[in-house]
């Protein structure tokens, strides 16, 4: 019986972990689980929509200066596929065609002269379904400030005086690779950059990644690139079809979230992208543990049904067997008092 007990417990905290997590989604206003790394996003989060239209670029400007490195940024071009390029004031827009027309749309691996760009998911991505999106927004509420600071300070021992002063928030949703979409596979991602002059982060928050596949083969890059041939980083996963991992995968061990200091002021030992953590990666092993829990209960309950059957079977043979006993040991006592006596 207790350990019957003890397998149901096991069930249900088990079933309870794998649905850690899930949330009201703002955007779909349904318990949505695939989000919970995101911060807010959509209209009822005061996002502005980008236009549907294929390798569209917006320009939107930062509160403060942007340290990515050495270098100081004033804005960015967020684009629909996947990649922000950093500028000032002075850059031209062509200067941000550029980097589209050079590549001929196709992302390509880092490092890259003379981009500054930040890609939680370069590639070659089609807006034009009716459900896919790209939002984005700058937030300056003391809400959204304070997450990103308890998120980086969390696992940047040298965040500790971080003042993040604004947070621009762009997600890509539900977005088809160009030219795959009749397979109706879809990605969905986050990038959070923030800064307070002095210290800058990044933040790669990853949903559901459902391609590239089998049918969907397109590269992708993920990671940043100065732009001075040196300094880059670039996901292990970039340009193979590993890359949807990024969802499950992690350097901050929670599944799905990503954070880069990109100033350039890592204290002495402390690296610049700490060692990443496969945090969901084999998920399966979790109903793999699972399945063995309901065998080992299942072999319990039988156990317990098998030695129930049992003693019930045998009642009758056992009830005149105890019964002579206690007989025999009456009569032994009265002979004793008898003779006592």
């Amino acid at each position: 019986m207790i350990k019957s007990i003890i397998f149901l417990l096991n069930i249900l905290v088990i079933i309870k972990l794998s649905d850690a997590g899930c949330y009201l989604s703002n955007h779909t206003m349904t318990e949505d689980c695939r989000f919970k790394n995101f911060y807010n996003f959509g209209s009822s989060a005061g996002d502005k929509k980008m236009p549907a239209d294929d390798d569209h670029h917006e320009r939107v400007e930062m509160p403060t200066q942007f340290k990515f490195f050495d270098k100081h940024f004033t804005a960015l071009y967020a684009s629909t596929n996947g990649v922000i390029k950093l500028v000032n004031e002075n850059d031209r827009f062509d200067n941000v065609l550029d980097l589209h027309n050079e590549f001929y749309y196709n992302s390509v691996r880092f490092p890259i002269y003379n981009h500054s760009l930040i890609a939680p998911f370069w590639t070659d991505m089609s807006p034009h379904r009716k459900d896919s999106h790209t939002f984005y927004r700058i937030a300056t509420d003391k809400t959204t400030l304070n997450r990103v600071f308890r998120e980086v300070e969390s696992f940047m021992p040298s965040a500790s005086s971080f003042g993040p002063e604004w947070a621009v928030i762009i997600t890509w949703f539900q977005l088809s690779a160009n030219q795959h979409t009749r397979f109706g596979h879809n990605n969905t991602f986050q990038l959070v950059i923030s800064s307070d002059g002095i210290q800058s982060y990044v933040i790669f928050n990853y949903g559901p990644l459902a391609w590239p596949n089998e049918k969907v083969k397109v590269n992708v890059v993920s990671g940043y690139n100065v732009g001075d041939n040196e300094r880059f980083f670039e996901m292990a996963e970039s340009f193979t079809p590993n890359i949807v991992n990024l969802q499950h995968r992690s350097n901050v061990n929670i599944p799905g979230k990503w954070i880069f200091c990109v100033d350039g002021h890592f204290l002495k030992g402390e690296p610049i992208q700490k060692s990443f953590v496969h945090s969901g990666e084999h998920r399966h092993l979790l109903y793999i543990l699972l399945i063995l829990i309901i065998l080992i209960g299942i072999n319990s309950l039988v156990s317990t049904g098998l030695w129930i059957n049992v003693l019930m079977r045998n009642r009758s043979k056992v009830g005149p067997v105890l019964q002579m006993k206690y007989n025999k040991q009456l009569n032994e006592s009265q002979m004793n008092l008898t003779q006592d006596v």
